[in-house]
């Protein structure tokens, strides 16, 4: 059954199970209008509809302006890992960036607005726009509008630093295209919200409600370097030339600040770049298996065996070592969870998405055998991923609940239900369990006060300790095999690197100039493999487990200086009535038809809405 919560400027069309999280998107889509219309000056004539959806374990949404201003969004939270990870609130985010379309893309003025007056809205002027500009402004809002935000995201300035240090920074007639490169599309999201944020540097924020009134009545199409020069006295293409050097003088000065203070000595065991992920031992130690992905290829687990550490920093040729190859593919198209764990039996257990009881696409948990190929399927509609394997057998997980709601929790050896270790009563997320090697203690990240931290609980439930409590990003928990240290990684520095904490003792393991993500020790203690990043992407890499060369930390994150984060405002309760689907269901446009052949001649009006 679905409902629909009413507010002054949104609908919010929600079923069954969704009642609080409804309220929650409403509450963020009325603060989401009071900030943005004054930024863009443009108020939509009718009220915003929003469709809430659980059908799904990944975290996303959309917009679109079309006949009328329409907004889906996923009720998952991002994951730690997730392109999505950095916000303040995860609800006013994706609202904020979604509705950011609304208002840009709504606003069509001039002859446009007359011509849509008379046939409906289907003339979507500012969608002419390159998707650079398009998403770069709604990625700029979500930091705009929070001390969090995609903008603000130590990998996604990762990701721009790699492209510029190594002679890859996209061009921006590449940029206002469909690059095929790596990052691709990612790309127009980073470079793109960077390059508006320059723009708002150079020219204020009025400039950017400026382009967008100014595009939106165009009639003509196209001419983006003649709107640029009638709102800045510049053309796209002097300013993103400026842009460039801007960012590659940032991108350099860090770059020496690193190597000053002695970057890490690591070994790359892959160079197939775009996304790889989770590395993890055999219980032997002599195999790392991962996951990758890439253009040409489906999400697969693969094994390597790399031989002795570490004596191939400058020797490795091609892609791959060799004998390094496939085990199964990891799901079928390009999202899903691809975390691993191996069991003490030498089985790999992983998270695989589904299609569940016709609709729903869910993620159950699955083991293959690395030597034989062979699947089982351990869950069936569970909502699993993330998952880790103890020594009993037993499967400690990250646990989807409805209305958006997430959960650490155990999998018992035999057990048909799962219980819940932690739950934030709140609704912020956690992610990434990982079990101590003694099986008594599992750590987790909890999302809380903007930013994620690592904390610890009991493996009866009981016990919870802080391991950071402060505004750095931290993922990727592993422990030493002798259960003493826990590392992670974390952006303390602005730079993803990895970090070691025992009983409130922090010690920084690398210092690299782009990132270092996902450690992962040897069973004997003495190998650190790693995921590292290249322009070319993510990739495979291992050193020297060595506790003699960490360095102390004592400092704050850099993140301190971060605005704090923005709550929403107090909690309202708006109104709730049956939905209806005939407001948006009638007719919204109308064309002339005609159509000629043998018969004879007809003519008509084509009309619809959905």
């Amino acid at each position: 059954m679905w409902e629909t919560v009413e507010t002054p400027h949104f609908q919010v069309h929600f079923h069954q199970g969704m009642y609080r999280y409804a309220q929650k998107i409403a509450r963020a889509a009325e603060e989401s209008h009071r900030r943005l219309v004054p930024l863009l000056d443009h108020e939509p004539s009718e009220r915003t509809q929003i469709v809430v959806q659980d059908d799904t374990d990944f975290a996303n949404g959309n917009a679109t302006p079309l006949l009328y201003n329409l907004i889906h969004a996923y009720a998952a939270p991002p994951d730690s890992r997730s392109t999505l990870a950095d916000f303040d609130d995860n609800v006013f985010e994706l609202i904020s960036h979604e509705y950011t379309h609304i208002l840009h893309l709504d606003t069509v003025l001039g002859l446009p607005a007359a011509t849509n007056d008379i046939f409906g809205k289907l003339w979507i002027t500012n969608g002419e726009q390159p998707i650079w500009f398009i998403e770069g402004l709604a990625v700029f809002t979500e930091s705009e509008l929070s001390g969090a935000g995609r903008e603000r995201s130590s990998e996604e300035d990762m990701m721009v630093r790699a492209e510029v240090l190594e002679g890859k920074f996209p061009t921006i007639d590449k940029l206002s295209n469909a690059p095929l490169d790596w990052p691709r599309g990612f790309g127009q999201y980073t470079v793109g919200s960077r390059f508006v944020e320059y723009i708002r540097d150079q020219y204020g924020l009025g400039a950017l409600r400026d382009l967008s009134h100014d595009y939106g009545s165009r009639a003509i199409p196209f001419a983006l370097n003649f709107s640029a020069n009638r709102v800045m006295g510049e053309t796209y293409l002097d300013l993103y030339k400026e842009f460039g050097d801007a960012e590659t003088q940032r991108a350099t000065q860090m770059r020496t600040e690193v190597r000053a203070a002695g970057e890490s000595r690591i070994e790359t065991l892959t160079k197939l770049g775009e996304w790889l992920r989770t590395p993890r031992f055999s219980p032997d130690g002599k195999t790392i298996y991962y996951t990758s992905a890439g253009p040409d290829r489906l999400p697969e687990i693969r094994a390597v065996t790399p031989g002795p550490c570490c004596d191939a920093l400058a020797s490795m040729h091609g892609e791959v070592r060799t004998g390094d190859h496939k085990i199964a593919t990891l799901y079928s198209d390009g999202s899903g969870d691809d975390n691993l764990a191996v069991a003490p039996d030498g089985s790999i257990v992983y998270a695989r998405k589904q299609v569940f009881q016709e609709y729903e696409i869910l993620q159950d948990l699955y083991s293959v055998d690395p030597n034989t190929g062979d699947r089982k399927r351990l869950t069936r509609g569970l909502r699993a991923r993330g998952p880790d394997v103890a020594a009993d057998g037993s499967i400690v997980f990250l646990w989807r609940k409805p209305g958006g709601n997430t959960a650490i929790a155990e999998l018992a050896a035999k057990a048909t239900e799962p219980r819940v270790l932690f739950e934030d009563v709140t609704g912020e997320p956690v992610d990434s369990p990982r079990y101590s090697p003694d099986g008594t203690r599992v750590a987790f990240l909890h999302h809380r006060d903007g930013a994620w931290d690592l904390r610890v609980v009991s493996r009866d439930g009981t016990l919870l300790t802080d391991v950071t409590h402060d505004r750095a990003l931290e993922r990727d928990p592993a422990w030493t095999p002798d259960g003493k240290w826990l590392l992670f990684s974390s952006d303390r520095t602005g730079i993803y690197d990895i970090y070691a904490w025992r009983d409130g003792d922090l010690r920084q393991v690398t210092n690299v100039v782009f990132g270092a993500f996902e450690p992962q020790p040897s069973p004997d203690g003495k190998i650190l493999a790693l995921v590292t990043y290249s322009s070319r992407g993510y990739d495979l890499a291992r050193m020297p487990l060595d506790e003699s060369s960490w360095r102390p930390v004592s400092g704050p994150p850099v993140a301190q200086q971060r605005p704090p984060p923005t709550p929403l405002p107090p909690e309202e309760v708006y109104p709730v009535n049956p939905y209806s689907a005939w407001p948006t269901l009638r007719p919204h446009f109308w064309l002339p038809y005609g159509n000629a052949d043998a018969l004879g001649t007809t003519l008509g009006v084509l009309t619809g809405g959905f």
